[in-house]
């Protein structure tokens, strides 16, 4: 572990490899969670240590969140691509933390943070629930890619974003927004999240 850890300083290639191993070895590799830090605010966004971080799970949740208030964008949007994977693979109930930390960059200014952050809601799906507002919200943003993947999230949400139904319906006339629109309204009336 340790040497691995270090080679996260080390050139691209064999850093990259030093992080496809920890990635491979999860949670065991928690020690490795500040050096993959580095290596995402250091802006090397080709390396995947947002997988890496993913793969360790709970024990890299804090430098995660910590990330999400970086000054760059990338670091951001790759801390909530590695939270919205953990907790897709946690599934359990005592992480809303995570999907309330994940909601709140739906805020951010940068476009490609906010379009991650409704990937990643969507990917979480029904356990993002507490999420609805704030895709309500991002449905009125005038980008229309962000409409049209809240709506995507909305409707991976399911029944419990009912709530969403109006705006989406609304949104019917949007045509950028419109397929995904009528998709997550069809999934949020059957329940067909799947």
């Amino acid at each position: 572990m340790p040497i691995l850890t270090q080679t996260l300083d080390d050139k691209q290639y064999l850093r990259d490899r030093a992080i496809e191993a920890l990635e491979a070895i999860g949670p065991a590799a928690k020690a490795a969670v500040p050096g993959l830090m580095q290596v995402l605010k250091a802006g090397n966004t080709t390396s995947h240590a947002e997988l890496a971080l993913a793969s360790i799970g709970g024990d890299a949740v804090p430098a995660l969140l910590d990330g999400l208030s970086d000054k760059s964008a990338d670091c951001r949007r790759l801390c909530v691509c590695a939270l919205g994977k953990i907790k897709l693979a946690s599934k359990g109930t005592d992480d809303k933390a995570i999907v309330a930390a994940i909601t709140k960059m739906l805020e951010d200014k940068d476009f490609e943070v906010a379009r991650e952050t409704c990937w990643a809601l969507e990917k979480i799906g029904a356990t993002a629930k507490d999420a609805v507002p704030k895709l309500i919200e991002a449905m009125n943003s005038k980008n229309g890619y962000i409409r049209q993947f809240s709506a995507d999230a909305l409707g991976s949400i399911g029944p419990s974003a009912k709530e969403a139904l109006p705006v989406l319906n609304k949104a019917l006339t949007d045509e950028q927004a419109r397929i995904s629109a009528r998709s997550a309204i069809k999934k949020i009336e059957q329940g067909d999240v799947n």
